[in-house]
């Protein structure tokens, strides 16, 4: 069973920065795409004051984050609680603990590598456009809540039940293997005739 599947079920979630994180889900994701937040996109090297925010967020549902981010002296609060966290733990050892919990968490389903497969760029926040295909299915409030391998569990599901194809099974590579061993053996039976 592939990894993603496996975390849809089993998980843990750690504390960082004092605050125990709920799992990672799309509504966490979305709104620290939305904050350009450097866990959310490649390249950016966060700093203590991107933990925080991320922390803030990941620490609280969808909607008790959007609530959070309307507060008028959020960044105030921010600071203060950044710098309470570092005189108890250390910023470096956190923001490890931070990567790992989203690494655990954001694994993809693995699909075939094929050019009529590959999918086109989203124009919208993947995290959204995984939302809008589950909502339908959950609700609202869970599809941005639940845990992001149990959203994608149901996004590639869905997919697979409207003909996608790229999604890669169980026994597909062994399947592959035996395939490409029996036409290399034709092969060769065709060249000895």
């Amino acid at each position: 069973m592939q990894q993603v599947f496996k975390n849809a079920l089993y998980h843990t979630e750690p504390t960082v920065l004092l605050r125990r994180l709920l799992p990672l889900s799309l509504g966490h994701l979305y709104q620290l795409y939305a904050a350009e937040s450097a866990y959310a996109i490649k390249g950016g090297k966060p700093g203590l004051p991107d933990l925080v925010y991320a922390v803030g967020i990941c620490s609280r549902t969808f909607e008790q984050g959007m609530a959070w981010l309307r507060r008028p002296r959020l960044l105030a609060e921010c600071e203060r609680w950044g710098r309470r966290a570092r005189n108890r733990v250390d910023p470096e050892e956190e923001h490890q603990v931070f990567l790992e919990y989203v690494d655990q968490f954001a694994i993809f389903p693995e699909r075939y590598q094929d050019d009529k497969l590959q999918a086109k760029p989203c124009k919208h926040p993947w995290p959204l456009v995984i939302a809008v295909k589950i909502i339908p299915l959950v609700g609202e409030s869970r599809a941005w809540n639940m845990p992001l391998p149990l959203a994608l569990s149901y996004w590639s599901a869905l997919a697979e039940t409207e003909g996608d194809e790229s999604l890669r099974g169980e026994d597909d590579e062994r399947r592959r293997a035996l395939q490409l061993a029996h036409m290399a053996e034709q092969a060769k039976k065709a060249e000895h005739q």
